[in-house]
């Protein structure tokens, strides 16, 4: 039992806002094999193998301070980027990176079209807008998301066993062996040209389960400014929120 009771993680809070401007959680590890850092919006996790002299892992963490202040400003930053949305008439929401402007009525029966720059909403009683709203977006992203993902296979020359989606925190997309390819529907609210990359990566995954230099060849092929699209969804991901 105290083999398996070393294998598990031991955590401790460490307060030094007072020294360093931040507070960070200790993470003891018998697996790992080094010191490391790890910066969130609302944390810092400082990971570390069994054994190691906790004034060590201090001293490890006031060295690392400015860099640490430099991520947690970044991470604040990028936070205030994401939208709070409301789900009220006359809220502006992005579909393919143009934006749209909510008009809601009351109806017999909900009902939603497109309508030039705008999204027309007839909510029935009792339907929450909320609710109905997402569900129309992750519809009209499934579809949208098919037809790509049909399109760059064929041209291609690839087969696609079937498609998924899921909202996920860390992939926008994803391929198998087995040539199930899943996305994060969110995807649809970025620029359509974005989104066609997105599409052209998981598709060359048919071809080769790497991200090797004919991988990337074969993505800029169907997209040939895959970089500028790739910088983007690097740079923008976090805003992709409905």
């Amino acid at each position: 039992m105290a083999g398996l009771a070393r294998l598990q993680i031991t955590t401790e809070s460490v307060s030094a806002v007072d020294e360093l401007g931040f507070d960070y959680i200790l993470k003891w590890s018998k697996r790992r094999r080094s010191l490391a850092i790890e910066v969130a919006p609302d944390e810092v996790v400082v990971r570390a193998p069994f054994g190691v002299n906790k004034g060590y892992i201090h001293e490890f963490v006031v060295s690392k301070r400015s860099w640490v202040v430099s991520k947690l400003g970044l991470q604040a930053h990028r936070q205030a980027e994401v939208p709070q949305r409301q789900y009220q008439a006359g809220e502006v929401i992005p579909w393919l990176g143009e934006a749209y402007r909510l008009q809601v009525e009351p109806g017999a029966r909900t009902r939603i079209t497109w309508q030039e720059k705008a999204i027309h909403i007839e909510l029935a009683p009792r339907a929450q807008l909320k609710t109905q709203l997402l569900n129309w977006y992750r519809q009209q992203a499934e579809h949208l998301l098919a037809d790509k993902t049909s399109y760059f296979a064929e041209c291609l020359g690839v087969s696609v066993a079937s498609i998924q989606f899921r909202k996920t925190k860390t992939k926008w997309g994803h391929c198998t062996r087995e040539g199930v390819i899943q996305y994060n529907w969110l995807i649809a609210l970025a620029p359509e040209s974005v989104v066609d990359y997105l599409v052209a990566h998981e598709v060359s995954h048919r071809r080769y389960m790497n991200h090797g230099p004919r991988f990337w060849q074969t993505v800029e092929k169907l997209c040939p400014d895959y970089l500028q699209q790739r910088q983007w969804l690097k740079r923008y991901g976090h805003t992709l929120v409905l």
